[in-house]
């Protein structure tokens, strides 16, 4: 226990002398130590601006660090580090915000969701201070904003210049990092990161399902080991981006912590017991080579039991010191392996490369050696992507050449030469349909928009495209409206566009509730909708959307202070005498007369409007 504690000891004291030196470089737009944030579209990282104080006897209130003559020894992060290591410790945090006439509305974002209790304290026009409380020791339900990350909303203060405190108390690791977003710049980092994300889950999880589907086909338990290795790591990637406590245990925040600390030493087993199996080690080399990797097993295992059930502050470096070794013995094994001739060796040492490449460049990116791009702040996602498809490559490739062993034992044995080409174009065909099933799944994700949960533009035009030929076929009406958000611009100026992204929400939820099971409706563009209505003639559309148009108007939203919203409406019929007219083209003439007209009301593509329909 002893050895362990210094070893942590020892890589801490290393880790924060680099961070000193780099941090007395790098600073956000300061004014005497004051952060201004001056770029409304861009993440300010503050973190350089930081002033830390520890509170070793735990005993520090607000009250102690707000006063003027205030004893509490705030310290530069140059000086103390950011990277605080594993400690029992509280740190207070402090910083100084000047917001300049004209800034938005501002987030504060803590970037390491593995805090258990993180305490902001906001400055008050009294010059008192409010508190609000966040971390993994409480439901993930209690945010203030439902994000893997913590975050925070700060209050305006134009022209002024306030002190923010935070107090952060955690068992595990303590890495300090705090940015600054503008609510645009936010969305926008929010939307590429959930699909970069999305994408990246997606990819581990379609390759962990083909391993698994080869181990149901081939018996071949080193598939299964690698979809368990696959499985594992997904889970500690999960935990260490917060998705594994918003998704899979959010109303266990006294486990969340165990639970993540416990995913480091699973990965650990998964990864030696499918290297271990793959590069053949118990076959082909020396005992110490095998009681290393035993005993790394073993102790994955202690740490495992040590996070879940006994001390978790041990148990995390127990995990975290054998997480460490993977690499470098992993390493090790696959070179050794590739040297004595085992030619699926390769593959799988140039996927480990991969890997390590990618670790490395987010260590320099962390360090602040690199610029940030989509390849450094990503490296460690793409390095284990190209890692796994690598190493599934090296599956197949194993189980080729394996598979032409088999075969020359059977031609010795006077086998047919036809029955094994057999079995490995049934093997083939086997995946290719699995992949192409897949694909299918994949496609099926485009047609609904993942906002409101309609059709999206494309579904739109395509599904018009169809019931248009059953109109021609059948000889039936067709009617298609066209609706648009009155004055949308200004809801998002004025509420943001969270709230602009409610209005939305509730208003396609009223076009669900008003649609028959025959109809359909997509969203057309960002504020726009399209209805297409089957068997149903021009007066009954009209119908239909005057009763749409009412409910809108009824909509309160608490979000937009109970703004009154409207739209406006264009229709359009199909006519069998003009079967070349572009239904989509009239409906949307029909919406800019209904613009014209002074908006909130309905309009057809033969009449003005329909007054007459509403009296």
């Amino acid at each position: 226990m002893c050895i362990v504690n210094n070893v942590f000891k020892t890589l801490q004291f290393v880790f924060l002398k680099l961070m000193i030196l780099l941090l007395i470089v790098i600073s956000p737009a300061t004014i005497a130590n004051t952060i201004v944030y001056d770029q409304p579209h861009e993440k300010l990282s503050i973190t350089s601006a930081l002033e830390l104080a520890a509170d070793a006897n735990r005993n520090i209130l607000i009250a102690d660090v707000i006063t003027s003559d205030s004893k509490v020894p705030f310290l530069p992060i140059s000086e103390t580090g950011s990277n605080i290591g594993f400690t029992s410790t509280p740190y207070w945090i402090k910083f100084t915000l000047h917001q300049s006439e004209g800034t938005p509305p501002l987030l504060l974002e803590f970037e390491n969701p593995r805090i258990d209790n993180i305490e902001l304290y906001l400055p008050q026009p009294d010059g008192s201070y409010i508190r609000t409380s966040a971390g993994e020791s409480a439901p993930f339900i209690e945010r203030e904003y439902q994000f893997r990350n913590f975050l925070f909303e700060l209050p305006q203060h134009q022209g002024e210049t306030q002190t923010y405190y935070l107090r952060i108390d955690s068992e595990g690791s303590v890495q300090i990092s705090l940015s600054l977003w503008s609510y645009s710049a936010f969305i926008d980092y929010l939307d590429s990161s959930n699909l970069l994300l999305g994408s990246y889950y997606g990819v581990m999880i379609l390759l962990m399902m083909v391993a698994a589907a080869f181990y149901l086909k081939l018996r071949d338990t080193l598939f299964l080991t690698y979809a368990l290795y696959l499985l594992t790591y997904i889970i500690f990637q999960l935990s260490l981006n917060g998705l594994s406590y918003q998704y899979l245990w959010p109303e266990a925040p006294e486990y969340s912590g165990r639970l993540t600390a416990a995913s480091v030493g699973f990965v650990g087993i998964g990864g030696y017991l499918f290297a271990a199996g793959f590069l053949q080690i118990w076959q082909r080399h020396s005992v110490q080579l095998i009681t290393i990797i035993i005993f790394m097993i073993c102790l994955d295992s202690l740490g495992i039991g040590m996070s879940l059930f006994g001390n978790y502050s041990l148990g995390v470096k127990l995990s975290t010191l054998a997480g460490l070794s993977l690499p470098p013995v992993v390493l090790f094994s696959a070179i050794s392996s590739w040297r004595s001739g085992y030619r699926p060796a390769r593959y799988f040492l140039m996927a480990w490369i991969i890997f390590l490449c990618g670790i490395f460049v987010a260590g320099l990116l962390y360090f602040g050696l690199a610029p940030q791009s989509f390849l450094t702040l990503y490296s460690i996602q793409i390095g284990s992507v190209i890692e796994v498809i690598l190493l599934g490559y090296a599956l197949v490739d194993r189980a080729i050449l394996q598979q032409a062993q088999k075969v020359k034992i059977r031609e010795l044995k006077g086998e047919s030469l036809v029955q094994k080409n057999l079995e490995l174009e049934q093997l083939v065909q086997a995946r290719t349909h699995e992949l192409e099933e897949n694909n299918i799944r994949l496609k099926q994700l485009n047609l609904q928009d993942s906002m409101t949960g309609l059709l999206t533009h494309n579904a739109t035009i395509e599904l018009l495209e169809q019931q248009l030929h059953i109109a021609v076929r059948y000889i039936q009406p067709l009617s298609v409206i066209m609706l648009d958000i009155d004055d949308f611009k200004q809801v998002n100026d004025r509420f943001g566009h969270l709230a602009g992204d409610g209005v939305i929400i509730n208003i396609a939820e009223i076009l669900k509730a008003c649609m028959r099971e025959a109809d359909y409706c997509g969203r057309y563009g960002g504020e726009e909708f399209v209805l297409i209505l089957t068997a149903t003639d021009m007066w009954e559309a009209a119908v239909l959307a005057e009763r749409i148009r009412q409910r809108i108007t009824e909509l309160k939203l608490i979000s937009i202070n109970n703004q009154l919203l409207s739209a406006s409406f264009g229709i359009a019929e199909y006519s069998h005498e003009t079967p070349d007219a572009d239904l989509i083209l009239q409906a949307d003439k029909a919406l800019y007369r209904a613009k014209q007209k002074g908006k909130n009301c309905v309009v057809t593509d033969h009449t003005p409007s329909i007054e007459a329909l509403t009296i």
